[in-house]
């Protein structure tokens, strides 16, 4: 788990270096081109890599199972709408009949939605995973997790080029630090789980990384970088501590043969909470002038560290430690 997380690290330390140079010396449909290679390489990887299923070892179930398109299409619906909500709010206001009705669409699709997965035989999400409290409390982290850090990257972008008038290019390398120490955390992080404890990690990694993003609360537009570099370190170092734990906690709370969709799941979680970080935050600095986006910044910063040491509590007593076997 470390081994991967640290993979994902390096992704996102090479991600807004890479972006900020494309951007800046190719032009800004690049980004989406780059993905091309990427995923060629992912396909040739796949196939040469990968093993194959064992058609002997599959059971008849599992040949015979669906693909669960209602509920697909519900939870697609859901989403879009709000994020049509969330981020148009920002230019029309909540009055707007566009964010009035997206919001009203989206909370009648989740209920469609939690309808349809309730009922049926093979769903999408199945809800009965959420009866267990380690499980539920997983993946309410990991919305948690990716909220506060994606939500803060998408304001700190901001942050350099609208109000420190920094390119594209030096956007993407003032993040360097941030990224590249979550490699070596998630290493670090899979070696002391079976040392600490899962719990225990998920604990401090949510402090840690709230208390990183409190001490950005100082920050001012004719600031220092320099000063930002230590609390973006403490910030992420507790991110990277919680990816690899929050992933072993899931999978070891659900039985082997459900550890597919559990995976699912958190991640589906993960890029939910990416999603909803990014308009939410992107709503509270909407306004660019120096003094409001500073406010809407402080205001982002706060959310993202109140959250977090919620999440803190909710570990503390949501996530519950097997109890050792006992001996004859």
């Amino acid at each position: 788990m470390g081994w991967w997380g640290a993979a994902g690290g390096i992704a996102l330390a090479a991600g807004p270096v890479l972006g900020g140079l494309l951007v800046t010396h190719v032009g800004w449909r690049s980004i989406f081109l780059i993905n091309l290679p990427i995923g060629i390489a992912g396909v040739a990887l796949t196939l040469r890599y990968a093993a194959a299923t064992d058609t002997a070892t599959v059971t008849a179930a599992a040949r015979t199972r669906s693909i669960d398109l209602p509920g697909q299409l519900a939870a697609i619906l859901a989403l879009i709408t709000l994020t049509v909500c969330l981020t148009e709010a920002a230019r029309y206001g909540w009055h707007h009949p566009l964010v009035y009705g997206a919001l009203l669409l989206s909370v009648v699709s989740t209920v469609v939605f939690l309808c349809v997965e309730s009922r049926s035989t093979e769903p999408m999400l199945p809800l009965s995973l959420f009866q267990t409290a380690t499980f539920s409390v997983a993946s309410a982290a990991g919305v948690i997790v990716n909220f506060a850090y994606y939500g803060l990257i998408f304001v700190f972008s901001l942050f350099f080029q609208i109000e420190q008038r920094l390119s594209a290019q030096w956007t993407g390398l003032a993040f360097l630090p941030m990224t590249v120490i979550l490699m070596g955390v998630n290493i670090l992080a899979g070696r002391l789980l079976n040392r600490i404890g899962a719990k225990k990690l998920m604990i401090a990694g949510m402090v840690i990384a709230a208390s990183g993003y409190l001490l950005l609360l100082p920050v001012s537009i004719n600031g220092s970088y320099w000063t930002l570099v230590v609390p973006m370190l403490i910030a992420a170092s507790g991110i990277a501590v919680m990816v690899p734990t929050m992933t072993n906690v899931t999978l070891s709370s659900v039985d082997a043969s459900r550890s597919g969709i559990a995976s699912g799941i958190l991640n589906s979680a993960r890029q939910v909470g990416g999603m909803l970080g990014v308009a939410v935050f992107g709503f509270f600095v909407r306004d660019t002038g120096p003094d409001a986006f500073m406010q809407g910044m402080h205001l982002s910063i706060m959310t993202a560290a109140a959250l977090l040491l919620c999440g803190s509590v909710m570990c503390r007593y949501g996530i519950r430690t097997p109890r050792p076997a006992l001996s004859n």
